[in-house]
């Protein structure tokens, strides 16, 4: 685990951490981050919960950008996809099963 100097931590949130768990990883902890750790690195940046909430943010952005671009291709290839395989068997009318189901 590194030692937590404020170097470190101006670091750290160069790469756009989203939580304080994500920080304590980077940092090398591993599971839940501990109150005092949180407490450490609060006092060593004080302004860290509103980087971490604008991080949070502009990843949300960047997703919901990134779904509107792909999402109706994607349902058209599935819908072209699922057609209904031709068997050269006919099908029995007693047959329970919806037809098209394999």
């Amino acid at each position: 685990m590194a030692h937590l100097t404020k170097e470190k931590l101006a670091e750290i949130l160069e790469t756009k951490p989203t939580s304080l768990g994500a920080v304590a990883r980077e940092l090398g902890y591993k599971g839940k981050i501990s109150g005092s750790l949180s407490e450490k690195i609060r006092e060593l940046a004080p302004n860290i919960d509103e980087v971490l909430e604008a991080n949070r943010t502009a990843k949300a952005q960047a997703e919901v950008e990134g779904k509107k671009d792909a999402g109706g291709e994607k349902k058209a290839k599935k819908r072209d996809e699922k057609a209904p395989k031709k068997s050269k068997f006919p099908r029995d009318p007693k047959n329970p099963f919806r037809e098209g189901s394999s």
